[in-house]
């Protein structure tokens, strides 16, 4: 086409109008670019069109596998990957390639928020064979472990090709580096590769070695460890990535330390925190859960963890919650009968109940109810004994009013010392203990350093704490009127610890007569007894004794 010197200038004084120079060619080749342009929209050829359907086809919602009953992650399961740093979830465009010479074909990998799961940020977990895998107990075959070998795989379903897509990195070279921060660069490759195995670590460095080998729960944070280039998966709020879906955040290879001339010794960041997000275990719930805070677990998994516990103590005996309260008590350096992670960790420790740093963040994200890292002493042990009924209840409250004269609401602790009876003790009566023993347990059970008192809130504790292991209230009862000698009971519930006395009237009759309530008549107080059998109505007897 040729162009008059006027058009090549572009002179102003020649309007759309004007036909002159090659006019025609002109309009002939509008048309043509009009024609050409419907066509490609026709055929869905336009750039506005393949961005649109790529988004369609990118954002087609996937149903992730719910949360399984026992919270372990497991190979097979369909998961999104969120990063604690900024909540946004591991996700891929198909089109971001990278081909370099001598390296698979890579596609980029970001991070960006989302609201429910799609093609683009749903991964699978896949088994990597490894000579570890016979240490797993068997019936945990299934269950993703810590430092164990795995794969993340993007659905065939996006890639459209016979090969999955896996997770890869590798090393940074002159030509293979993230685009933003230079460090190592995270993409999906369907080359069969070690830099497509990776390990979860736990985020905790204190419990890292302990947890080794333990099942990973699902939603927990972690650290997704390259074992290939020793990096693990990061991604920071400040490296933004630019692409069709708008701005995202940079994924990279990269241990984040923090900055300063220490970092090495420094903890991981929340920039390497992920964690593997799974549907709501609640049918008909939708949309994806949050990469855990501990704080937010459900109440399925504390239960689970609290009968772990309550099973422990049942097998120590019938002072095994006792026991335990006594010593998280002993734990309680400033006596507000609260107790962080660590005192409560090692309280359990100390009584000989170990568990794993996992079901401890579940005990304190279920009992911190104002997430100040500490929870009550008095709440986790209600929790793990159950709440006493109201006749159980009553028949401590009537033991108190026995030992309270005067109803202060206030009993010396020496007094209960001497009053409380052994002789009747299921442990003395078996033989399996000697009163003095369990007089000395009755004694170790209140921890009262320098504290001379008893509550009726203390001495109904105590209670509470015998009374878990006891099914059967005929027995707990039975207990309480023995052991502070109050009458009464029917059938297996009477008591049998108030002294008997052989009547002998005065018309030659005998009777067998019982000293009720007699806690505070000593065993050589005739005159006591007399004046309790008086106080009864039974009167003009001629003597009486001890009746074995």
């Amino acid at each position: 086409m040729q162009f008059t010197p006027q058009q090549m200038m572009g002179f102003g004084g020649y309007g759309s109008s004007t036909k002159i120079g090659n006019w025609s060619e002109e309009i002939h080749l509008r048309e043509e670019i009009k024609k050409s342009n419907e066509a490609r929209r026709m055929q869905g050829g336009m750039l506005s069109q393949q961005i649109l359907a790529k988004m369609h086809h990118h954002t087609t919602p996937v149903e992730l596998t719910p949360e399984h009953p026992d919270g372990n992650v497991r190979f097979g399961d369909l998961i999104m990957l969120q990063c604690a740093e900024h909540n946004g979830f591991l996700c891929v465009d198909m089109e971001e390639r990278r081909k370099i010479v001598g390296h698979p074909e890579k596609v980029i990998v970001t991070a960006a928020k989302a609201d429910r799961p799609m093609l683009r940020n749903v991964w699978r977990i896949e088994r990597v064979e490894s000579a570890d895998d016979n240490l797993y107990p068997e019936q945990e075959a299934d269950v993703l472990h810590y430092t164990q070998p795995f794969k993340l795989e993007l659905t065939t379903q996006l890639s459209g090709g016979a090969k999955p897509l896996s997770l890869y990195t590798e090393m940074v070279t002159g030509v293979t580096f993230s685009k933003i921060s230079r460090n190592q660069e995270v993409s999906v490759v369907d080359r069969g590769t070690t830099g497509m195995v990776w390990k979860a670590v736990c985020i905790d460095t204190e419990y890292r070695i302990e947890m080794e080998g333990m099942p990973i729960k699902a939603n927990s944070a972690i650290l997704l460890h390259h074992p290939g280039t020793n990096q693990n998966l990061c991604s920071q709020t400040k490296n933004k990535y630019i692409n069709d879906f708008g701005a995202e955040w940079e994924v990279c290879g990269y241990t984040d330390r923090g900055t300063g001339t220490k970092k090495k010794s420094l903890p991981e960041q929340t920039s390497n925190h992920w964690g593997f997000i799974y549907a709501p275990p609640v049918e008909g719930c939708t949309g994806v859960q949050k990469i855990v805070d501990r704080r937010q677990l459900s109440k399925q998994e504390a239960l689970v963890v609290i009968n772990k516990v309550k099973a422990k103590l049942l097998s120590k005996g019938g002072n095994g919650f006792r026991g335990l309260s006594r010593v998280l008590n002993i734990l309680d350096d400033n006596g507000n009968r609260a107790l962080d992670k660590y005192e409560m960790d090692n309280g359990l420790q100390t009584y000989g109940i170990v568990l794993h740093p996992s079901e401890i963040d579940i005990v304190m994200g279920s009992f911190d109810k104002d997430g100040n890292g500490q929870i009550s002493v008095r709440e986790f042990m209600t929790a793990l004994r159950g709440p006493m009924s109201d006749y159980r209840k009553g028949l401590v409250r009537m033991a108190y009013q026995m030992l309270d004269v005067d109803g202060s609401g206030v009993v010396q602790f020496d007094e209960i010392k001497q009053l409380y009876d052994v002789k009747k003790h299921p442990d003395v009566l078996s033989g399996t203990k000697t009163p003095d023993m369990v007089l000395q347990e009755f004694i170790k059970a209140w921890n009262k350093d320098g504290d001379t008192t008893i509550t009726f809130d203390e001495f109904l504790e105590y209670y509470e704490d015998l009374s878990a292991p006891i099914d059967s209230d005929d027995y707990f009862e039975l207990m309480i009127r023995n052991a502070w000698h109050i009458s009464g009971g029917k059938g297996v519930a009477q008591n049998t610890s108030c002294r008997r006395v052989l009547v002998t009237h005065y018309d030659g009759a005998q009777t067998i007569e019982e000293i009720k309530n007699d806690i505070r008549i000593p065993a050589n107080d005739m005159e006591g007894m007399r004046k309790n059998l008086e106080a009864q109505g039974i009167t003009g007897f001629k003597k009486f004794q001890l009746y074995s």
